[in-house]
């Protein structure tokens, strides 16, 4: 008796071994699929079907006559399948029918690699001279096609890093509310910037209308900003809201004038602060800290810390723990003995 199969065509034979590690864990959704039978000739890797998976499909998708039988299969297997692809090769799969055309853009992982439509641009987009009009605009029309293309309920990553000025600010609070309303657990947004000032203001009306974004926001795991102006306010609401948050990052930010990081909801294991050079006062009471980075923030800064008996890692520099200052740890606190791994960077005085 001749076995149905599956026959997907993959223009990127190099994650053909991927695709099979995948259908591995599909098989443990779908015990339909047989994996004894997975071969691979000409670019094309064909799957065999268990009896009952082939007795559903009707008698006229013969195989033999090109029928694509996965497109079958449910939208979650096939995203499934695409997971764990890179953007670029996920992207490939429109192609190959009207079922795939939009499926690449439902990913749960969305990270904005520059490379994938700009490949001729340098890997690190920080090392990049200057960005053309051009250039800039290909990568927010690609950000914004998968936005206005995305249905899935909720995504684990939403990451942007490229070259933004202040006129792009709408599109970026465009896409700070959609990764909130989708429940995001990863947002990191590095906007790289050669203006002085911030490229993007962060604030509690971001939070607006509530229905829609205070049940996301307490999805957040980890929040990376980069050339963001944002305030304590918002950085304390966050930290009082999101009981799964464990890592902070703040670079750059001119609006960060007062921070305190206590009392939280969440388990904080890691906070870097850095080159927010407006930040006048800051006190970190947070007993699940494992990493602290604080560097270049304001001359002569109020730096208070309090309970941190998990701190293991620590980075101080500019502006941070004046030696001078009266809440610099004496030598004999407990802080500094459980700390493993110590960076300082202070400047010497001639």
């Amino acid at each position: 008796m001749k076995i149905p199969c599956v026959a997907v065509l993959c223009y990127y034979c190099t994650i053909i071994s991927e695709i099979i590690e995948t259908l591995k864990l599909v098989s443990l959704l779908d015990s339909n699929i047989k994996l004894d039978n997975v071969i691979c000739k000409g670019g094309i890797l064909y799957i065999a079907l268990s009896n009952s998976m082939a007795a559903s499909y009707s008698a006229e998708k013969d195989p033999d006559n090109g029928e694509d039988y996965i497109n079958g299969l449910p939208d979650d297997i096939l995203l499934t399948m695409l997971s764990p692809m890179e953007f670029k090769d996920a992207a490939k799969t429109s192609i190959l029918s009207k079922r795939w055309r939009n499926l690449w853009a439902q990913r749960t992982h969305l990270d904005f690699n520059h490379l994938v439509i700009l490949p001729e641009t340098d890997p690190d987009v920080e090392n990049i001279d200057s960005v053309t009009s051009a250039q800039k605009s290909k990568y927010i029309n690609w950000v914004n096609q998968v936005v206005d293309l995305h249905c899935i309920q909720q995504i684990n990553t939403f990451r942007v890093c490229f070259e933004f000025d202040s006129n792009d600010a709408h599109h970026i609070h465009k896409w700070v509310k959609f990764a909130l309303s989708k429940k995001v657990e990863n947002l990191e947004l590095n906007l790289v910037s050669y203006e002085y000032e911030s490229v993007y203001s962060i604030g509690l009306d971001i939070l607006y209308p509530p229905s829609l974004l205070n049940s996301g926001i307490g999805f957040l795991k980890t929040l990376h900003f980069c050339k963001i102006d944002v305030s304590g306010d918002f950085l304390e609401y966050v930290l009082s809201h999101c009981s799964l948050l464990e890592r902070i990052h703040v670079e750059g930010s001119q609006t960060l004038v007062k921070l305190k990081v206590a009392d939280l909801s969440c388990k904080l294991k890691q906070l870097i602060i850095c080159y927010c050079h407006n930040l006048e006062e800051l006190e970190v009471d947070a007993v699940d800290l494992i990493h602290l980075e604080c560097n270049d923030i304001k001359e002569n800064a109020n730096v208070v810390f309090k309970r941190m008996p998990m701190l293991v890692e620590a980075t101080f520099g500019w502006g941070c723990l004046d030696p001078s200052a009266s809440t610099f740890p004496h030598l004999s606190h407990p802080f500094w003995a459980q700390i493993t791994k110590l960076s300082l960077d202070f400047p010497v005085s001639a």
